[in-house]
């Protein structure tokens, strides 16, 4: 479950969404701003287009992305999202039902 949301403002554009909703695929961004999760929802296929992001995991170790990075978040992952500038990503989510 996400336990805090990503800032005010952040849009999600140019959806798609397969029958029964199990790939949603779509362009996301936001300003700067942190996301801390206990459990994510699906798992998660990203393509930093702008800005940088560091991502924290349960266990203390960092990543740090910028555009041009691709990456997985794997459903249940804990951790934080902390972006440090204006964030833009594409997204492909897999959701089984």
């Amino acid at each position: 479950m996400l336990t805090r949301l990503f800032p005010p403002g952040s849009l999600e554009l140019g959806q798609y969404t397969t029958d029964g909703r199990v790939f949603h695929v779509a362009l996301w961004e936001s300003g700067p701003g942190t996301l801390v999760t206990d459990s994510y929802p699906n798992d998660e296929y990203c393509l930093v287009l702008e800005g940088e992001l560091t991502v924290t995991n349960q266990d203390g170790s960092r990543i740090d992305f910028k555009p041009g990075d691709t990456f997985v978040i794997p459903r249940g992952w804990v951790g934080s999202w902390h972006m440090t500038t204006r964030f833009k990503k594409q997204f492909v989510a897999f959701k089984p039902q």
